[in-house]
């Protein structure tokens, strides 16, 4: 995986991303090329890597934390599988709740993407 960040943007299905992006990471998730594993166990090979993920839903899964949102807790596993250093699920959530609902969401998502890049870019620019 030759890319440094991984940005991926889809909609929430089912409480969970569509099978295309299974679809993606059963790809790229492939042993001695993102992982590896040895007497101590599975280690992820993408040490310096970032993602961002980007997901939309209809109905609300933030707050308080939802046991129905798997999208985010395996987001994460995934990532964290292949030894990425900073995994960021961004959620868009509540698009059917009212469109007040549907604009807060997106300016909460449009304000926590810019605090990420700027975080990431500025770290690496001073860094």
């Amino acid at each position: 995986m030759g890319a440094d960040v991984v940005a991926m943007a889809f909609p929430m299905h089912n409480f969970s991303f569509p099978g295309i992006v299974k679809t993606y990471f059963d790809a790229v998730m492939l042993k001695e090329h993102t992982w590896t594993s040895g007497p101590t166990g599975y280690a992820g090979l993408m040490k310096e890597k970032r993602a961002i993920t980007m997901s939309a839903s209809g109905g609300p899964y933030l707050d308080p934390p939802n046991p129905w949102d798997h999208l985010t807790t395996l987001v994460r596993t995934e990532f964290q599988f292949m030894g990425f250093a900073e995994i960021e699920p961004v959620l868009a959530e509540g698009m059917n709740i009212s469109e007040e609902y549907k604009a807060s969401s997106l300016d909460r998502c449009y304000k926590q993407i810019q605090e990420i890049v700027d975080r990431w870019y500025t770290a690496e620019s001073t860094g």
